[in-house]
């Protein structure tokens, strides 16, 4: 917990004079009179990530660990906790191959606009850490490794730099010859018919797999008002291992595995289908943030890819976005 900085309240105060902690209360009360407590999250339908509120409530937690006898400090974990579990156990968060949507269209977090942004990855990257860094619960180191895995994967430049962003739409897999149509639909690359999980994973696997992430044969989706969704399925987290485990008579660990080749299994399928757009623009401020979650997740988790792309993404913006003659950072 020594690695993290609260850079929010300390570089305030050494400009400034010592920050007035009435404020910082207030904005407590603000974020906890807001806070949504069945289902995390600080507004009604639609419900964005907001990375910043969760920096504050950790940093706010951090600050004032230590005094026992505030239990505001407590209620900002919880807040904090609670809003990042729910996401990433949500259909805002792609269970198969990682990273977080836009966000959510509806309260449960289920339906997203699912366009990806590099910037909500990078900093929601840095809540998450932050998240296992005090709590140590490996269930948010998992979402960590999960997404900064996708951006090595699917948002890097070969030459290092980072893309900004993969569009929401895409043409379904069933419109090629078969009589189906061409035009893009929302989300039609994430979303997944039973059938189509049956014939990947088999009938037995397939029911688990549907059991754990909410799936049925009549599609999941309740709040659908352009129709985009029929019989479709939206993966979210809808029983933990152990109930499954328990559903299904089987041992946790090897829900565990089945599930994980299961993914696996879907992931390679998945990735045959058209795929969104991606927007290739390399942004010098986007890359800083992407730049410095990476660099922190190697601090925290020791893995030396991340370092890696960090470093990379680095020369690839003093390469090509910066003039050494005039000393100018361009903007992309």
């Amino acid at each position: 917990m020594s690695i993290i900085k609260i850079n929010f309240f300390c570089s305030w105060s050494s400009s400034h004079g010592p920050i007035d902690t009435n404020l910082l209360d207030n904005a407590l009360n603000n974020f906890s009179a807001r806070f949504d407590q069945n289902l995390g999250g600080f507004s009604q339908a639609p419900k964005f990530p907001s990375p910043s509120i969760q920096n504050f409530l950790l940093a706010y937690y951090y600050s004032k660990n230590n005094d026992k006898k505030d239990n505001l400090s407590d209620t900002a974990l919880e807040m904090a906790n609670s809003t990042l579990r729910a996401m990433a156990t949500g259909g805002i968060y792609d269970q198969l191959g990682g990273g977080f949507h836009r966000y959510s269209t509806d309260a449960k977090w289920h339906v997203p606009h699912f366009e990806k942004m590099l910037y909500d990855n990078a900093q929601l990257l840095k809540n998450y850490l932050d998240a296992f860094l005090i709590t140590r619960d490996t269930f948010f180191e998992k979402v960590v490794r999960e997404t900064a895995d996708y951006v090595l994967r699917d948002m890097t430049h070969p030459d290092g730099g980072f893309y900004s962003a993969e569009d929401a739409d895409s043409i379904p897999s069933d419109s090629g010859e078969n009589g189906g149509h061409k035009k893009k639909i929302e989300g039609a690359f994430y979303v997944w018919g039973q059938s189509e999980i049956d014939a990947v994973l088999g009938p037995e696997p397939g029911k688990i797999f549907s059991y754990h992430y909410g799936l049925h044969s009549e599609g999941n989706v309740e709040y659908d008002p352009h129709g985009d969704f029929t019989g479709k399925n939206i993966l979210f987290a809808a029983h933990s291992l152990d109930e499954t485990a328990d559903k299904f008579g089987r041992s946790k660990s090897e829900i565990a595995q089945l599930m994980d080749e299961s993914k696996s299994k879907l992931l390679q399928a998945r990735a045959a289908r058209p795929r969104p757009y991606l927007d290739d623009k390399v942004l010098t401020s986007w890359n800083g943030l992407m730049i410095s979650a990476l660099s922190r997740a190697y601090q925290v988790l020791e893995d030396e890819r991340y370092l890696m792309a960090a470093r990379n993404a680095a020369k690839f913006i003093q390469k090509n976005l910066y003039h050494s003659e005039t000393k100018l950072l361009y903007r992309r």
